[in-house]
């Protein structure tokens, strides 16, 4: 097929955003894993046109168990190139062909090739990214020729693929930057910790994102994946867990920060911070059912301090609430758990009381 037969894709495809190659393989199978070496030359190629090039196989090797679990937590089934292979298939209707998606002037197409060993995908790399070149070229002397005529002036254009390497934009910096990236997403991460540093997966996502330009929900998109959330359960010993994933998490705060989350939770159309003080006295109570301190005038004071309309301490409570979940699951799901809100409007937890189970 020819680079200008291409067939035009009507649907957006994840994170194929401009001058973006995604090679998507033959679902009919064998399924070739280009290696390193052929990589390499495949992002040279990439390059010298401008593009940024996306191979899913590479992608996957960097997901570890332990992040998508905590980014996905309750994904069905076993996160592979060939299921997200299968995903664009449909989203694209590309049925079982092989070929290049590519988005070129804010359309994206489809160039079919056929392929059945890897030397023949290299081939068929090589033929595509040079026709690729070349409409560039060609695109670009059209440009060139309309705005000397308007000069009165003429240009010296080159048509030849040139093999030399343009300077390197700002974009390709980055990604040398980031030529450490680990082999693993994560590697720094303990595999056995339950609960691992979140400012760790935060900073290596942002490097695997700049890298690869994939965001968390292209990724979520990739996946086939739709937001499951957890029954959350508390125990008559107000121990909270999460109680749909994996390991049945217990999300661990101190008694005075429980005692403000189970008011939010039992108060569903939720409150303002600055009218705290009017339901003191219900959050008094719920602390008194949680904690095992006996000073009463100590718990009021704490209570009181808790409620008050500018409060250090609340804002701390709440900032250990967002955190507690974080540390299980990313904020994307998170957020639906913890007490969010508008500066200084209502406050509320988004979670569907259906879904939140009280033991007592």
């Amino acid at each position: 097929m020819e680079l200008g037969e291409d067939r035009q894709i009507r649907k957006s495809i994840p994170f194929l955003r401009k001058k973006t190659v995604l090679f998507v393989d033959n679902s009919n199978g064998p399924f070739y894993y280009l290696s390193d070496y052929n990589l390499e030359d495949i992002r040279y190629m990439s390059r010298e046109t401008g593009y940024s090039f996306i191979y899913l196989p590479e992608i996957c090797k960097y997901l570890t168990s332990r992040f998508v679990q905590y980014q996905f937590p309750g994904l069905e089934g076993v996160v592979s190139p060939e299921a997200m292979y299968q995903q664009i298939r449909t989203i694209a209707n590309l049925n079982g062909q092989a070929g290049f998606l590519y988005k070129a002037n804010r359309r994206i197409y489809f160039h079919a090739i056929e392929a059945d060993t890897e030397r023949d995908l290299m081939e068929a790399t090589d033929q595509f990214f040079h026709a690729l070149y070349h409409r560039q070229q060609e695109e670009s002397r059209e440009i060139r020729l309309r705005k000397s005529s308007k000069k009165g002036s003429s240009s010296i254009l080159y048509s030849s693929f040139d093999i030399k390497c343009p300077e390197p934009s700002s974009q390709e910096v980055l990604q040398e930057s980031n030529a450490d990236l680990p082999r693993t997403l994560f590697d720094a991460i303990d595999e056995e910790t339950a609960y691992p540093d979140v400012e760790d997966i935060i900073d290596a996502w942002d490097r695997f994102e700049r890298q690869y330009h994939i965001s968390i929900k292209d990724l979520a998109t990739l996946l086939g994946y739709r937001t499951k959330l957890s029954r959350l359960y508390i125990t008559a010993s107000n121990q909270i867990f999460l109680t749909d994933w994996e390991d049945r998490p217990e999300v661990k705060l101190d008694d005075l920060t429980k005692a403000l989350y189970f008011f939010y939770l039992r108060n569903p159309e939720g409150a303002a911070f600055k009218d705290l003080p009017d339901h003191e006295e219900e959050v008094l109570q719920l602390y008194l059912n949680i904690t095992g301190r006996d000073d009463i005038q100590g718990i009021r004071s704490s209570v009181s301090a808790l409620c008050a309309s500018y409060s250090s301490g609340r804002d701390s409570c709440v900032s250990r609430i967002r955190t507690a979940f974080r540390r299980i699951v990313g904020d994307e799901i998170a957020k639906k758990y913890y007490i969010d809100g508008p500066q200084g409007g209502v406050r509320k937890v988004a979670i569907d009381r259906d879904l939140v189970i009280w033991e007592h």
